[in-house]
């Protein structure tokens, strides 16, 4: 999505940020505006979230609340950042931006803010869906990339879930 909507992107993966720890991985992606060089680098964190996660409930709650399980999520990210930050010094400075969402389709708000800055990023940049990206439900740059989004995580989640059966199957078959 970033790198459709005009921004220069490199995988978090690869990027060896952290002086000393080249290995550790604080982003999915890092990303910065083509505009300008000087522009600070944005390190995009992001994880998906099941609300229905058992022992997850802050206590005296009886259900999460929409975007709860994100917000939640986004809060260890930040505060597993932050130890990071005391233990080994950036290459480069990087505003770390933590985005949760979850399995049911609701998102943390800083998700959303996230998705609406790449979102203007592609409008300032002129960025047009392709014919064959546009459908009935994605007529626009950010609907296009919320189906996606959506699409991706509960596809992974069903594989997950399928993963689980077969192996619970296995597990159950060869204790016969």
């Amino acid at each position: 999505m970033s790198r459709a909507a005009g921004y220069r992107v490199e995988d978090g993966e690869t990027a060896r940020w952290w002086i000393g720890a080249p290995k550790i991985r604080s982003y999915d992606i890092v990303m910065k505006s083509k505009d300008s060089e000087d522009s600070e680098w944005i390190g995009v964190d992001v994880g998906v979230a099941d609300p229905t996660r058992h022992g997850r409930l802050p206590t005296g709650e009886d259900h999460f609340t929409r975007g709860k399980a994100a917000a939640m999520m986004v809060h260890r990210k930040k505060c597993a950042y932050g130890r990071l930050l005391h233990t080994y010094a950036l290459r480069k400075t990087v505003d770390h931006k933590a985005a949760g969402l979850e399995v049911a389709g609701g998102m943390g708000t800083k998700a959303a803010e996230l998705i609406n800055t790449i979102s203007a990023e592609a409008k300032d940049n002129k960025v047009r869906l392709k014919l064959a990206d546009w459908s009935w439900s994605a007529q626009s740059f950010s609907a296009h990339w919320l189906v996606r989004l959506s699409f991706t995580i509960n596809k992974l989640t069903a594989l997950g879930v399928h993963h689980g059966v077969r192996q619970a199957m296995a597990a159950s078959a060869g204790n016969n």
